[in-house]
């Protein structure tokens, strides 16, 4: 599953506009439309918010964290 997309289903079936959802996410419009158009990664606070939002979702947030990490070692 792609986190992103889950993220952006949950926030339509939640009937929330980028602005509103990315208000509840404690982040600004622009970057989370940034992170929608694939412009820019989340990072660990947008990551941290998700997982606080959505508890189902930790998994998920932290194999997006291990795979940085994994990434950034090399």
């Amino acid at each position: 599953m792609d986190l992103i997309q889950e993220v952006r289903k949950r926030q339509l079936g939640e009937g929330l506009s980028d602005s509103r959802f990315a208000l509840k996410l404690g982040i600004s419009r622009q970057m989370w439309e940034s992170i929608l158009k694939g412009k820019r990664h989340p990072g660990y606070k947008v990551l941290s918010a998700i997982a606080t939002t959505y508890p189902d979702l930790t998994d998920d947030v932290l194999d997006v964290v291990d795979k940085r990490i994994l990434r950034e070692a090399k």
